[in-house]
Formats: C-alpha cells, structure tokens, sequence
C-alpha cells in the first residue's frame, strides 16, 4: 500500500498508482512532461511533514496513508500538490514542478535513492535535446 511506479515515456514521465492505491488517491496516474520538471529529491524531512492545506480528492488516515490531491489557498504561496505516501516516508521522492498542474508530487517508490537517479537522468538527457 502506497507505492507508486514511475513509467518513463517519450518526453513525460507516469506516476502510475495501482491497486487500492488508486481509490486512495482518486487517480490511476499522474502524467508529466520532463520540461515541466524543476528538480527531482529524495526529501525525507519534507515527506514526513506531510502536505499541507485541504485535502480533495482523497484519503488519509494518520499515520497510515496520506494520497491524493492537496490544496493550499491562502497566503501567499498557493499550491496544489499530489501525495502517495504510506507509513514509510523515507521512502519518498519529491518532484517539483512548473507549469503543471501540480506544483509539487511526493510519493512513495520502491528504491528512492535508485528513483531520484533514474529520472534525475532522464530529465538531464531531455533538456539536452536527446
């Protein structure tokens, strides 16, 4: 439970959630665009604190699972997120984006460290032209 799989695909990246995972986060993937992304992080201090504003769609049980969309709109930095995270949040990756619909997406992978590389690369290889 709460383990998202990153597809790579020509010129985006997929967020894919599967199982129960997809009720929870009222998605089956998040679809983003390699020019969309700001940088790529395995942010533990940042996964443990856990999103903030209103929560729609989505679920959460404390301390179980965090999924979904999240959205904080008031003051001065809007932002609307995405979340997949279970118990476990060392082993989240945070990516931060512009012109998406999201600002930022944090979910949970199998091997965050390995993650962070992989698209960290493929985001590299996009921006120069290959």
């Amino acid at each position: 439970m709460g383990v998202a799989r990153i597809e790579h695909e020509t010129g985006s990246f997929a967020v894919v959630m599967e199982g129960l995972d997809r009720i929870w986060t009222m998605r089956h993937r998040v679809t983003v665009p390699y020019q969309s992304v700001i940088s790529v992080a395995w942010d533990v201090h940042h996964a443990a604190a856990g999103p903030e504003g209103i929560r729609f769609p989505g679920t959460g049980f404390p301390g179980v699972i965090t999924a979904g969309t999240y959205w904080r709109f008031w003051g001065e930095d809007r932002v609307r997120s995405f979340w997949l995270r279970g118990r476990d949040p060392r082993n989240c990756i945070t990516v931060r984006l512009s012109d998406h619909a999201f600002d930022y997406i944090t979910v949970e992978v199998a091997h965050p460290e390995a993650e962070v590389t992989r698209l960290t690369a493929a985001v590299q290889e996009h921006q120069r032209g290959g």
